[in-house]
């Protein structure tokens, strides 16, 4: 089964372990790839470990019927990343709100602290 719609998931990264819990999900509403970054507020002092995310997912994949494999890469700052994807959707759970007819493929996610100012500056946000 395959979305009908891409999805691109960029991610300030955190405790790992938060993030094996929203793996899952991700993989069963088709999410196509997630794009873990560096950033300013982020959490620093834990490393991504791509070869569990994907025994993770493997197993949603078995259980969800999806029948194609979540890819994951890692970005150092969030300036890389923009340069990469520059029509990027950025989510700083701010005032600003998308509209219902807004189209996008790739997301980027604030970490808890929000965005430094050099990160704002970095993708317009």
């Amino acid at each position: 089964m395959k979305s009908k719609k891409t999805l691109h998931v960029a991610w300030c990264a955190i405790d790992p372990k938060s993030i094996e819990k929203v793996l899952p999900l991700l993989c069963e509403i088709g999410v196509e790839k997630i794009s873990f970054i560096s950033c300013d507020r982020g959490q620093k002092n834990f490393k991504i470990d791509f070869k569990r995310f994907n025994r993770i997912i493997e197993v949603s994949m078995q259980q969800s019927g999806r029948n194609s494999f979540l890819e994951f890469d890692m970005y150092k700052s969030i300036k890389d990343f923009i340069e990469e994807f520059p029509k990027t959707k950025v989510f700083d759970f701010c005032d600003t709100t998308l509209e219902n007819s807004s189209d996008f493929e790739t997301v980027l996610i604030g970490c808890e602290g929000g965005f430094s100012a050099d990160e704002k500056n970095s993708c317009q946000v």
